[in-house]
């Protein structure tokens, strides 16, 4: 991606510039030519900076080793249902 934004900038910047005899190429197909330089280039420099960026991290990394455990669910201890006594701290109404 930063390739072809490179592309972008330089084919603009240079679009004014007198060439001579040679005939005038539209921006579009400059920029499609020259972003074919510009995202190679752009996908090389990327690719050396991620292998270096992993070498340098890969030294700070720590290896660690995992265990799994099972654990059992608990087993019902309440037979039946279960009563509902509303909430305590609910005031009671039930005196008026």
């Amino acid at each position: 991606m930063l390739g072809f934004l490179a592309t972008l900038v330089v084919v603009t910047l240079t679009m004014d510039i007198d060439r001579g005899d040679q005939q005038d190429a539209s921006f579009g197909t400059l920029v499609g030519y020259f972003s074919l330089w510009g995202v190679t280039l752009g996908a090389l420099v990327g690719s050396i900076a991620a292998i270096v960026l992993d070498r340098v991290l890969a030294r700070r990394a720590a290896r660690l080793t995992a265990e799994r455990v099972e654990v059992e669910p608990a087993e019902e201890t309440v037979d039946g249902e279960v009563e509902d006594h509303g909430d305590p701290t609910a005031p009671d109404h039930t005196d008026r």
